[in-house]
C-alpha cells in the first residue's frame, strides 16, 4: 500500500538523496576552496619571492656603490688629494660603472664638484642643489648617507649616495644612482610576470616603478587608486585592497640597505580568471553530483525496500501468534542477519516460556524447603537438650536467655519466607542463633559485624544469613568442637551489594565446595538432615536477580572459609554508591 511522502521508501529515498548530494556539495566546496586557497597562496608566495629578488638586487647595487665610494676614498688616502688625478680616476670609474650610476663626483666645501662625466669637468661651479647632500654626509661622519630623490642638472631624477672622505674631511664623495636602469629592471619583471613594482622612500616619493616615467613625474601621492600614505601606514606587509572592479593584492617589503620600501601590486585580473574557471568547474561538479545522487538514492532505496517488505510480512504473521514461522531471508548482508536473529529470538521466546514454567515450580520447591526447615526438629531437639544441660548444671541464669532467643527465632521463622526483611532484622536473628549455639556447645562463637550503615535497611530474603552462619559452625568449627569468630561484612562494590560471612576454622576443599552447592535431595549422609543448604540460598538469589548474582565460597585448609553473596543495588536508588 502506498503512503506517499510518509512511507519508509520515500523517506529513505529523501535521506539517501540528501546525504549523497550534501556529501558531493561539501567535498566540491572544500576542494574548490582548497584549490582557491592554494592558487592565492602560491600567487602571494610568488609575489613575495619577486620582492625578495628585487631586494637582493638593491642590496648588490648598494654594495657596488659602497665599493665605488671606498675606492675613491682609498685613492685620496694613498696619493693625497690632487684634483686632476682624482678627476681622471672618477672618469675611469664612471666609464666602468655607467650601467649602474649616472655620475660619480667629489663635492668640495664651496659646493663645486669634480666629476667623472664630461659636463661636470666643464662646469666647475657652485651647485646649491648639493648643499643638503653635502651637509648630510658631513653630519653622518664616516657612514654612508642616502638622499631623498631630487632633480639633478646632470642626472635628472636621481638619488645620491655620499660619504665624507676620511683623509680630507672637507670633501664628500658622491654617486648618483642610475634610476633609469633600475626602472628597466622593474619593467622587465612587469612584462614577464604582469606584476606592478614600485620603489618608494619613507617620505612618500616614488623612486622607480615598472610602469616607467616616474623620473618625469616626480613625487606621487597615489599608485593607481591606492594612496601611498595608506600603503605605508599599513601594519601588515600584505593586504587586499577592494578596487572598483577586482580585488587588488598589495605586498610590501622593507629594503634595509637603502631604507626604501618595495611595493608589489597585482590587480587580480589574472587571478580572478583562474578563480572563475575553478567556480565553473565547481558548478559542473554539483550538477554531476545531483545526477549521481538521484541514481544512487533510487538504487539504495530499491535494494533496501524489498527485504524490508518481506520482513514486515513475516512479522505480521508472528504478531498474529504464529511462533513457528521461519523468517530467514536467503541473504548474506545485514537483512539476512536480522532475519536469522529474529528466528533465534522466536526460539528463545519459546524456551523462555518453558523455563518460566520450570522456574516457578522450582521456586515453589525452594520456598517449601525453607518453610519445612524453619521449625527444624533437629534444631529444636538440640536447643531443648541445651536447656536441660543448663538446668542440670545449675546455670539457671542462662535458661531465660536461651528461651528468649528460641522464641525470637521461632517468631521470625514462621512468617512467609517470600517476603524480604531489612538486613538489621536478619542480623538480629543471627545474634539469637549464635546465643543458642554458644550455650548448646558451651563455646564462645564471637559474632563480629562490619556493616556499611547505608545497608542496614537493605532488604534481603528471610532466613538468608542463618544458614551461612550455621555452615561456618557446622563445617568451619567442626560442629562446635572448636570455637572461633564469625565475621559478617556488608559493603558496596562495583555497583553490587556484597555480604561476606567469614570464619577462622579448618578451611574447605574444592570438593567440599561443590558438595555444598548440591541440592539437599542430591546429597547423602549427614547432609540429609532437615536444614536450609547453601544451594537453596544460591538458587533463590539467581531466580530473583539473574545468573550474575549468587553465592561463592573461597578458603584454604586450616585458614578459614569465606562465603560471599553478591546482590544487586535497589533500582529506587536508596543506596548511593
Amino acid at each position: 500500500m502506498r503512503r506517499g511522502t510518509s512511507s519508509l521508501t520515500f523517506k529513505l529515498f529523501a535521506v539517501c538523496l540528501s546525504f549523497v548530494l550534501i556529501c558531493v556539495f561539501i567535498i566540491s566546496s572544500l576542494s574548490s576552496q582548497f584549490v582557491k586557497d592554494q592558487v592565492i597562496g602560491r600567487d602571494q608566495e610568488f609575489i613575495s619571492q619577486i620582492l625578495s629578488k628585487v631586494n637582493e638586487y638593491l642590496s648588490l647595487n648598494f654594495s657596488a656603490m659602497q665599493t665605488i665610494l671606498f675606492s675613491v676614498d682609498s685613492l685620496i688616502e694613498s696619493n693625497g688629494y690632487e684634483e686632476k688625478q682624482v678627476g681622471r680616476y672618477l672618469d675611469s670609474l664612471f666609464e666602468m660603472n655607467i650601467q649602474y650610476v649616472s655620475n660619480i663626483y667629489v663635492i668640495k666645501e664651496d659646493l663645486s664638484i669634480v666629476g667623472g662625466r664630461m659636463i661636470t669637468r666643464v662646469l666647475d661651479q657652485r651647485l646649491p642643489e648639493l648643499e643638503d647632500i653635502y651637509k648630510n654626509a658631513i653630519n653622518s661622519s664616516y657612514s654612508t648617507s642616502i638622499s631623498s630623490p631630487y632633480r639633478s642638472k646632470f642626472s635628472g631624477w636621481t638619488v645620491t649616495i655620499s660619504r665624507v672622505s676620511k683623509t680630507e674631511p672637507s670633501l664628500v664623495i658622491a654617486v648618483d644612482i642610475n634610476i633609469v636602469e633600475l626602472e628597466k629592471k622593474l619593467l622587465q619583471i612587469h612584462r614577464e610576470e604582469q606584476i606592478k613594482l614600485f620603489i618608494v622612500d619613507y617620505n612618500g616619493s616614488i623612486l622607480a616603478n615598472s610602469v616607467g616615467g616616474i623620473g618625469t613625474v616626480g613625487k606621487q601621492t597615489h599608485i593607481g587608486s591606492i594612496s601611498i600614505e595608506e600603503i605605508m601606514n599599513r601594519d601588515s606587509d600584505m593586504f587586499i585592497y577592494p578596487d572598483s572592479r577586482v580585488e587588488t593584492l598589495v605586498m610590501k617589503l622593507h629594503s634595509p640597505k637603502y631604507n626604501w620600501q618595495l611595493i608589489a601590486i597585482s590587480d587580480g585580473a589574472r587571478l580572478a580568471h583562474i578563480l572563475n574557471t575553478i567556480d565553473s568547474h565547481f558548478y559542473f561538479l554539483i550538477s554531476i553530483g545531483l545526477l549521481l545522487s538521484l541514481i544512487t538514492a533510487m538504487l539504495i532505496t530499491r535494494y533496501i525496500r524489498r527485504p524490508v517488505l518481506q520482513l514486515i510480512k513475516k512479522m505480521r504473521q508472528v504478531e498474529q501468534g504464529d511462533l513457528d514461522i521461519q523468517v530467514t531471508l536467503d541473504r548474506n548482508d545485514e537483512f539476512g542477519d536480522l532475519s536469522r536473529t529474529f528466528d533465534s529470538m522466536l526460539h528463545q521466546i519459546d524456551d523462555l516460556f518453558n523455563r518460566l514454567t520450570m522456574n516457578k515450580e522450582l521456586q515453589k520447591k525452594l520456598e517449601i524447603a525453607v518453610l519445612q526447615a524453619q521449625i527444624n526438629p533437629h534444631f529444636l531437639y538440640n536447643t531443648l537438650g541445651a536447656i536441660s544441660n543448663v538446668v542440670r548444671l545449675g546455670q539457671t541464669d542462662k535458661v531465660d536467655i536461651v528461651i528468649r532467643s528460641l522464641i525470637a527465632i521461632l517468631e521470625y521463622g514462621v512468617k512467609d519466607p517470600s517476603y524480604k526483611v531489612p538486613l538489621h532484622d536478619e542480623l538480629q536473628n543471627v545474634r539469637d542463633y549464635i546465643i543458642i549455639q554458644n550455650i548448646r556447645y558451651n563455646r564462645e562463637f564471637d559474632l563480629v559485624l562490619n556493616i556499611d550503615p547505608r545497608l542496614l535497611e537493605f532488604e534481603v530474603f528471610r532466613m538468608f544469613l542463618q544458614p551461612i552462619v550455621e555452615n561456618s559452625i557446622f563445617h568451619g568449627y567442626k560442629g562446635g568442637q572448636i570455637q572461633g569468630v564469625v565475621r559478617i561484612d556488608a559493603y558496596c562494590e562495583d555497583r553490587k551489594v556484597v555480604i561476606e560471612v567469614t570464619d577462622q576454622g579448618i578451611g574447605i576443599s574444592e570438593d567440599k565446595v561443590i558438595d555444598l552447592f548440591k541440592h539437599r535431595e542430591e546429597s547423602s549422609g549427614i547432609n540429609q538432615r532437615n536444614r536450609i543448604g547453601l544451594a537453596n540460598i544460591n538458587g533463590r538469589i539467581k531466580l530473583h536477580y539473574g545468573e550474575a548474582y549468587g553465592l561463592s565460597i573461597s578458603g584454604e585448609q586450616h585458614k578459614g572459609t569465606c562465603v560471599r553473596a553478591e546482590l544487586p543495588v535497589p533500582h529506587e536508588g536508596s543506596i548511593s554508591i
